[in-house]
């Protein structure tokens, strides 16, 4: 054997859970870096559903460059070797954390979880049509990212939103009561993904780090997304006027509203970037109160 051959040895994978492969979609866990010699433990809650990674460096060990394992496959050097890898290859077993069950969940799916619903939970899930997690406190990046036939969330406790979470997911109305940041390209669409038609934001903003964050956050969704409500005492920071890229409040192809607390249309309409969003062509500023959505979400769910 070379003295730049690795070997990789993953025992009890799966444990008690004899696993199956994904029905609709392969499961893909959170990083685990291999660096030097060592076992390497899951985290207390089992969420990268490893039981252990040992993994063996050739003597006299070489300065490694650290290796991220992402999902199922094989990981070949770098050209110049410097890694210390010839390759490294992987079997991911499916996911430990309850939601997911050997297969993609299809249909309805609930869960009474609570937390934070872990990166790439339902990723590429093309077979659940809703989702309820009642007790779930935050999404993790690409949670949701390419659930075409899901259509309805409901997530009431759910605070901050990872990147890419609902990028190309097909609901028409993203209702979070509670939440108070947006990441990068979160509810981001393409042509072949205009489906969303509003967003009600519910979660108060305490921090200046809230807010919807990053770029794209709903670039592409069509000029149908027309209508946000951000129901915060404060005005909820925006970093970027390109989150609105492709849709109609960046067109002006069709009417759009915002609306927000009456005490703060004026603070909106001067705040860095909202007041580029609003000077636009048939983009309008509106209050909650006295609107249909002062007494119900943009789902047409009452407010209780």
């Amino acid at each position: 054997m070379s003295v730049k051959d690795t070997l990789l040895a993953v025992s009890g994978l799966l444990g008690g859970n004899s696993g199956g492969g994904g029905g609709g979609g392969e499961a893909v866990l959170v990083n685990k870096t291999v660096s030097a010699n060592g076992t390497y433990l899951p985290s207390a809650d089992n969420a990268d559903g490893y039981k252990k990674v040992v993994v063996n460096v050739p003597t006299p060990t070489p300065t490694l460059t650290t290796k991220t394992i992402t999902a199922n496959g094989t990981y070949a050097a770098s050209s110049d070797n410097a890694d210390g890898y010839s390759s490294v290859t992987v079997a991911v077993p499916e996911p430990v954390d309850g939601l997911i069950a050997g297969t993609w969940p299809s249909g309805a799916v609930s869960t009474a979880a609570t937390g934070t619903l872990r990166a790439y939970a339902f990723y590429n899930n093309t077979a659940m049509t809703a989702f309820s997690g009642p007790n779930i406190s935050s999404v993790g990046n690409y949670a949701f990212y390419g659930n075409t036939a899901l259509s309805v969330v409901h997530l009431p406790e759910v605070e901050t939103v990872g990147e890419s979470a609902f990028q190309y997911a097909h609901v028409e109305y993203l209702v979070l009561p509670s939440c108070h940041t947006l990441g990068a390209i979160s509810v981001k669409g393409s042509s072949n993904h205009k489906v969303l038609k509003a967003l009600d934001l519910g979660g108060e903003i305490t921090d200046s780090s809230q807010g919807i964050r990053g770029t794209y956050v709903f670039g592409d969704r069509g000029i149908q997304f027309n209508t946000v409500i951000l129901r915060s005492g404060a005005v909820v920071p925006l970093v970027n006027t390109n989150s609105f890229n492709g849709t109609a409040f960046y067109t002006g192809l069709g009417p759009s509203t915002i609306y927000v607390p009456q005490a703060l249309i004026d603070a909106y309409t001067n705040a860095t970037n909202w007041s580029t969003v609003i000077a636009r062509t048939n983009v309008t500023i509106a209050a909650i109160e006295g609107s249909v959505y002062e007494t119900q979400y943009a789902d047409g769910t009452p407010i209780a």
